[in-house]
């Protein structure tokens, strides 16, 4: 019989939104009956394990079962209000990553901010960005206004897409003159708050960093990387009460030293958003993930057998280059 290497799959998901309430970012969402499907028959086919064990585990996996760690970023509320509801009952643990500056401030991301402005007054929103990105971002000046899809959803999307291409002060100089010309975001909370994280922790499910300002660190100088992950850990842990083990790239974005400073703070492991498995000679601060969502098309009818098929690491050599950030 071929020998079969041990592997750890690690799941990640933002969003998981009840039937028929799509998010603007189709890849950050997938449907509340989709994800307890997928959990059910994931835990039929992987010994699900808390990711801080899978971690320390790597080396010593056991090559007679497929292990697998469910992880969520970003802290959503919905992660709280469905996602808690869903995997409780089953005992199916899993680990939320969580920023600092976005939970204490109770503001949504600067993505949700756009589409909440955008979707309230449409028309006026369109007739203002054109010129207000091309100011903001001069690279774009020289390049005619951006034709985007008709559908709002979509041509958000797009926006979005450009801002993070764009550098840091480049997107924070549009988003600035957004909220000088529209004012503060008005919609629901979309973020879990301190107290239901906290519960989070009691009901038994794990905590990680995910920095403090959510800035992908690369973006970011020495001096200003580093902090964000040695004081993620410490706030982090005074507001909970608990230590805290793992920390997650915010965007994926790491390089080796990040990695390394990762490990100096006294992390056990991190996780990015490079695609595949991992495995016992996986670098424990540079985890492989795979991001789960709804799908569109025809995958759309069977999405957990299809999610399922990713799991296995058969259409890995198709997929990688699609799903890798």
């Amino acid at each position: 019989m071929r020998f079969r290497p041990p592997r750890l799959e690690i799941i990640t998901l933002h969003r998981v939104l009840e039937d028929g309430h799509g998010y603007f970012i189709p890849p950050m969402a997938l449907e509340a009956s989709t994800f307890e499907k997928l959990i059910t028959s994931s835990a039929r086919a992987f010994r699900i394990t808390d990711l801080s064990e899978a971690a320390s585990d790597l080396k010593d996996m056991n090559p007679r079962h497929n292990h697998l760690a469910v992880t969520f970023d970003d802290g959503y509320i919905d992660n709280y209000q469905l996602a808690r509801d869903l995997l409780l009952p089953k005992g199916i643990p899993a680990t939320f990553f969580v920023p600092i500056l976005q939970i204490d401030a109770g503001k949504p991301y600067w993505w949700d901010y756009i589409y909440s402005i955008a979707s309230g007054d449409t028309k006026a929103f369109r007739k203002w960005f054109p010129s207000a990105l091309a100011s903001a971002i001069p690279s774009l000046k020289a390049q005619a206004t951006p034709s985007f899809p008709s559908a709002l959803p979509r041509w958000i999307r797009e926006l979005v897409r450009q801002l993070n291409g764009a550098s840091r002060a480049e997107r924070n100089r549009f988003l600035l003159s957004v909220e000088k010309e529209f004012g503060p975001y008005r919609g629901p909370r979309l973020l879990m708050n301190w107290e239901e994280i906290r519960e989070l922790r009691a009901s038994g499910f794990s905590i990680g960093s995910h920095s403090i300002s959510h800035e992908p660190l690369t973006d970011l100088g020495r001096e200003e990387a580093i902090p964000e992950i040695v004081n993620s850990r410490t706030e982090l842990a005074a507001r909970l009460g608990h230590p805290i083990n793992g920390f997650c790239y915010p965007r994926g974005a790491f390089s080796d030293y990040l990695a390394e400073a990762v490990k100096e703070a006294g992390y056990a492991y991190a996780v990015s958003t490079a695609y595949g498995s991992n495995g016992p000679d996986s670098n424990p601060y540079a985890l492989r993930r795979r991001n789960i969502a709804d799908y569109d098309g025809c995958r759309s009818h069977f999405p957990v057998w299809s999610i399922r098929m990713e799991l296995t690491g058969l259409l890995d050599p198709l997929l990688r280059s699609r799903r890798s950030a």
